[in-house]
């Protein structure tokens, strides 16, 4: 199986131990004329999926206001290992997976 887990495969989340969902938040970088990588988040990714985790769907949502602008990335996870399903997702991420707990919430402006 690849990255993504194919929808066609019968009773495809049956075999997951635990889904559960995964919320990121990507700032907007400056203006810039190329391209941007995003190497955190794709750091993150390869992790969450070393730990055991499969990707069933990703969805995205723009957020553009007075205050902030960027996307939030909406993972719908399965868990193959024991590990990944007792995995709390509540982490500090800035330097990959480990367990220590912050508290960074944002606050965001309704339209």
């Amino acid at each position: 199986m690849g990255l993504f887990c194919n929808s066609r495969e019968k009773n495809s989340r049956d075999k997951y131990l635990g889904i559960k969902t995964f919320t990121y938040f990507i700032p907007a970088p400056p203006s810039r004329s190329t391209g941007y990588r995003e190497k955190q988040f794709d750091k993150l990714v390869f992790e969450l999926i070393q730990k055991g985790h499969d990707i069933l769907s990703i969805h995205t949502q723009a957020l553009n206001t007075k205050q902030s602008s960027g996307m939030w990335v909406i993972f719908e996870l399965g868990a193959k290992t024991q590990q990944a399903k007792e995995l709390d997702l509540n982490f500090d991420y800035s330097n990959g997976l480990n367990t220590e707990h912050t508290n960074n919430e944002i606050e965001i402006e309704t339209i």
